[in-house]
């Protein structure tokens, strides 16, 4: 783990023995296997950009970059759109997983480098998310990866459902989605006349973590027996007060009733569902007799900090 000073003077100093400890060639290929490395300043982004890729060279398999300073503007340019899919020679193949959660990566001038480590990588995990920036205009930057060995994808922010799905067809490996709870398909309403059928990717996803937007979409709606290798599920609030709640959830809860591997089911619930004082989700379960055949857990819980838990309603738990 190293966490870099924010003194600019001191900084280069720190880098040169970061440099001359990953280049000096006596450390084994994999002997570090997980580098943590969190800074402040994006200034030198030539010296930022050499020290991760003696980092990289060093053959680590799971690499963590942090920035502390929000201060960089992301704005990546439409142009990125011509390096589409280009097959990259392999050139860190010891990486498995990145977790890039800084701005200076996604910067105009640094983004091109950034998808190369992605995309020349065998990675099994990889992460996109921003904290310090809100919203991060993924939808540009989603299209310009291609992993194919990727098996578990997080991201967070705005990303549009057009671009979710032509990633998950380009990635039939992938076994576990995570999305977060501040992300942002642009679905404005759920519209139970309007759903598509059952997307493909749920013939190969194992685990699945999404708000009620996204999972719409993705579970669809589909006849009794359609396939879908879900094995956990987790159901987070929408960001839009519009995407109304419990009618997501009745109509998710009703059409994974069917999925024959689905052990876990996980729901997330807002503070005015959980306190609410009228009926909040009327599930009508498909009579079967082989519903939720190997449901062994079923969890509510409610947003926020768990020092801070609220009361569920009684109208909640009848329910």
């Amino acid at each position: 783990m190293f966490v870099l000073t924010p003194d600019v003077e001191l900084l280069e100093s720190q880098c040169k023995i970061l440099l001359d400890f990953f280049g000096c060639g006596l450390i084994a290929p994999g002997a570090i296997e997980t580098v943590y490395l969190s800074f402040c300043t994006p200034d030198r982004p030539s010296l930022w950009q050499k020290l991760f890729e003696v980092i990289l060279r060093s053959g680590v398999t799971d690499f963590e970059i942090y920035q502390e300073d929000p201060s960089l503007d992301i704005r990546p340019s439409r142009s990125l759109q011509k390096r589409r899919r280009k097959t990259p020679e392999l050139l860190y193949p010891s990486l498995t997983k990145f977790n890039p959660e800084a701005p200076f990566l996604l910067s105009p001038q640094v983004l091109p480098w950034t998808l190369d480590i992605i995309n020349s990588s065998r990675l099994r995990a990889l992460t996109l998310r921003c904290k310090q920036v809100k919203r991060i205009p993924w939808s540009l930057i989603v299209p310009l990866i291609s992993v194919p060995t990727l098996r578990r994808f997080e991201i967070g922010g705005q990303i549009n459902m057009l671009t979710l799905t032509d990633f998950l067809h380009n990635h039939p490996a992938l076994e576990e989605l995570f999305i977060t709870a501040d992300s942002d398909s642009e679905l404005l309403s759920f519209r139970p006349t309007r759903l598509p059928p059952r997307h493909p990717s749920l013939l190969h996803l194992k685990t699945l973590h999404a708000p009620a937007s996204y999972l719409i979409d993705l579970i669809g709606a589909s006849i009794w027996g359609a396939s879908a290798s879900l094995t956990w599920l987790h159901i987070l609030p929408d960001c839009h007060a519009s995407y109304a709640f419990g009618p997501c959830v009745a109509h998710i809860l009703s059409e994974v009733a069917d999925m024959e591997t689905l052990h876990t089911i996980s729901v997330l619930v807002p503070p005015d569902v959980g306190q609410c004082t009228t009926q909040w989700c009327s599930l009508p379960v498909r009579s079967h007799p082989d519903a939720y055949a190997r449901l062994g857990e079923l969890t509510f819980s409610p947003v926020g900090d768990r020092d801070s838990y609220y009361v569920f309603s009684n109208t909640f738990m009848v329910c």
